[in-house]
């Protein structure tokens, strides 16, 4: 339920960046399937049989029903969600300038498509190891090792992204771009130095954090 609550709250990130978080439609899409998600969980989940431990069960038993609607519905809420983020960080990768911004958003993005690849792994060994013809390429503890390798990295890189536009980056910052803003604030500088002569009050105001007649600024 947890992560039901999680996917959701992507969705609805997903809707604000599209500025369409308090449009209704959007926000049934986003609420609307997780609650349907849930309930399907909740009143397939007695019917799913277990071993001992209670862990694994979908790598053993993914031929009954039960099993089948838990993890179609769960991947494919959950899979929605990823795919979303994964298609608005890399449009905002395109859109950000160079810096920490657009590297941050880069691992990010990498880490939810990485995630898609998680999730696409596991619904396909659900899925045929639901139909009786078909034969799985892998066996179960293998594609559960794969299962969290791809999870773990999609989580990894994900925590990455969101703390390097704060610190990471600013190590990471290109020595050229450092050297441009230099320059550009030296050739501010006479004009700086020009405006404050015939203006002491107006470098005042700027470091008191007053305000300036515009008109006598003139």
């Amino acid at each position: 339920m947890t992560g039901i609550v999680a996917a959701g709250s992507v969705l609805d990130f997903v809707a604000n960046m599209a500025d369409r978080g308090t449009d209704p439609h959007s926000r049934r899409i986003c609420y609307g399937p997780g609650g349907l998600t849930g309930t399907i969980m909740i009143a397939v989940s007695p019917f799913i049989p277990r071993g001992p431990s209670g862990r694994g069960f979908e790598l053993t038993n993914t031929d009954q029903t039960s099993v089948f609607l838990y993890w179609v519905f769960w991947l494919g809420y959950l899979g929605t969600a990823v795919v979303l983020a994964t298609r608005l960080c890399c449009e905002q990768v395109r859109a950000a300038s160079p810096g920490r911004l657009r590297l941050g958003l880069g691992i990010i993005g990498t880490g939810t498509a990485i995630g898609c690849g998680y999730i696409l792994n596991k619904l396909t060994f659900v899925a045929l190891g639901y139909l009786p013809w078909l034969r799985l390429p892998l066996s179960g503890p293998r594609t559960e090792m794969i299962n969290d390798f791809l999870l773990y990295t999609s989580l990894f890189l994900s925590v990455v992204g969101t703390t390097v536009p704060t610190q990471l980056a600013s190590s990471m910052a290109s020595p050229i771009l450092r050297l441009q803003e230099q320059r550009d604030l030296e050739l501010l500088r006479p004009l700086w130095l020009a405006l404050t002569r015939s203006r002491p009050d107006v470098g005042e105001c700027l470091i008191n954090g007053g305000s300036v007649d515009h008109g006598d600024a003139k």
